[in-house]
């Protein structure tokens, strides 16, 4: 059988690994925004207000399970490319009544991108929607810290997250942001 001018495109992309290393970054980048998109709307805070260029580039180092979630679906959706491809043109035959001989129609293999492409934003978002209900029981079970101002003033909270230009705390009577560059003399865990 003919490969498809798709699966073509991804053994071209594949085979440089110097354009897969900069795809496999963007990728991590666009995780890292969505992770945090969800770790902080748990908390009602929308992170695209705060958040520079540079949170999201570092985002994918900021937390280790972003990291770990990034490289391991990665590699496991180059095996499944991987797999399907060795499927298709070792078993012919077992890969048509698979797919239900539909693999003999040129339409089959868009139709099988396309439900691909669904199902694996579906997984990027239901997960990235636990690792944000994950991460706001974290934070409402973890102790207090207590920020001092120069001028003497303290606030005192559960520590959601940081960016470079803000802190923020959860509080019992809502969230706080706090910028960083307020003068704040000192953080204390309490």
């Amino acid at each position: 059988m003919k490969e498809t001018k798709t699966s073509q495109l991804i053994d071209k992309v594949l085979g440089s690994f110097q354009v897969f290393l900069t795809l496999s970054y963007l990728f991590a980048i666009g995780i890292g925004m969505l992770f945090n998109y969800y770790k902080y709307n748990y908390f009602g805070i929308n992170i695209f207000d705060y958040a520079s260029v540079f949170d999201f580039l570092i985002a994918p180092f900021a937390d280790f399970r972003i990291l770990s979630f990034t490289l391991l679906t990665l590699i496991v959706t180059y095996l499944l490319f991987a797999f399907d491809n060795f499927w298709q043109k070792r078993g012919p035959a077992s890969y048509a009544r698979f797919s239900f001989n539909l693999v003999r129609f040129k339409w089959y293999q868009n139709v099988k991108w396309s439900f691909f492409l669904i199902i694996f934003i579906s997984y990027l978002i239901l997960v990235a929607q636990g690792y944000g209900k994950l991460t706001h029981n974290e934070v409402s079970n973890q102790k207090h810290i207590a920020v001092h101002y120069i001028e003497g003033q303290s606030e005192l909270g559960q520590l959601i997250g940081k960016t470079s230009d803000m802190l923020f705390l959860n509080q019992k009577t809502g969230v706080i942001a706090i910028p960083i560059s307020s003068m704040v003399k000192s953080i204390q865990i309490k």
